[in-house]
């Protein structure tokens, strides 16, 4: 009978370590969630800058200030 409680011992240690192993993974792939969240924040930004610098060269606002409250606006959803 001692062994069977070894084995059921090293099922336990087995267990724990996939446990370990599948957080691990898990950590990883939130990790590169995050990653690719940061990465499609700065696309966003890039093109709210380039489409502010092109509605500036069409003179389609007026002032400096207008310019600014329209980057501005459009800098809010991130």
């Amino acid at each position: 009978m001692p062994s069977t409680a070894t084995s059921s011992g090293k099922d336990a240690n087995s267990t724990g370590d996939d446990i370990g192993k599948r957080l691990d993974r898990l950590e990883e792939l939130v990790h590169s969630l995050i990653d690719k969240v940061n990465d499609i924040k700065q696309q966003q930004r890039a093109c709210i800058i380039v489409i502010s610098r092109i509605e500036a060269a069409q003179g389609t606002l007026g002032s400096d200030q207008e310019q600014a409250d329209a980057i501005e606006e459009k800098l809010q959803p991130i």
